[in-house]
């Protein structure tokens, strides 16, 4: 998400931003043909001059987390088909929603640009006051990529599927947690057990 800011064209008119879509999308376009998707359609190679200031990913995990690791990919191709510094800048905390801030007070040139979670766009119900508004601040640039979900349980759960799991955790306190942590963690149980 870039900050959508005021410009009367929005996205369309931060060339930052129009060089940088493309060149998002031509690397996952080289990224995805490694992977065997060879009905993707080729886009042009031409950029354009290179943005006069660095430009920054800012990605609301620590190092190592998928988010992170997306961000480092992309930033590659991005700098090598801008010719651009690409930054990637952690700001883990909150769910998110600090990254979030810090995009949010960025200027809306396009040189900032958060790399977030589905949490972006659930954090405003969860907190009180997350401190950006989804739809208002910013503007979609691009689907960076997707994560599948798993839900596991211990063998020894007599729950089979999530529906069993559904009913099982209505009928009695389970613990719970998610890899990496810092996503979700608690339990349904007011002991913590």
């Amino acid at each position: 998400m870039a900050r959508s800011g005021d410009h009367p064209r929005g996205r369309a008119g931060v060339p930052a931003l129009e060089a940088l879509s493309r060149a998002i999308r031509r690397g996952f376009l080289a990224l995805l043909g490694l992977a065997g998707f060879a009905c993707v359609a080729p886009v042009q190679n031409a950029v354009g001059p290179a943005p006069p200031a660095p430009i920054t990913f800012v990605v609301v995990n620590a190092p190592g987390a998928i988010t992170d690791l997306l961000a480092r990919l992309v930033a590659q191709k991005a700098g090598a088909a801008l010719g651009q510094v690409v930054l990637v800048d952690n700001r883990p905390g909150a769910g998110g929603n600090i990254a979030a801030q810090r995009v949010r007070s960025a200027a809306a040139d396009g040189y900032t640009i958060l790399l977030t979670s589905a949490a972006y766009a659930v954090n405003p119900s969860l907190y009180a006051n997350a401190g950006y508004d989804p739809l208002r601040d910013f503007a979609p640039v691009v689907l960076a990529g997707s994560v599948p979900n798993v839900v596991c349980v211990h063998p020894s759960v007599p729950a089979k599927s999530l529906r069993e799991l559904i009913e099982l955790a209505r009928t009695r306190p389970l613990a719970y947690a998610s890899w990496p942590s810092h996503q979700l963690a608690g339990s349904s149980s007011s002991s913590g057990s």
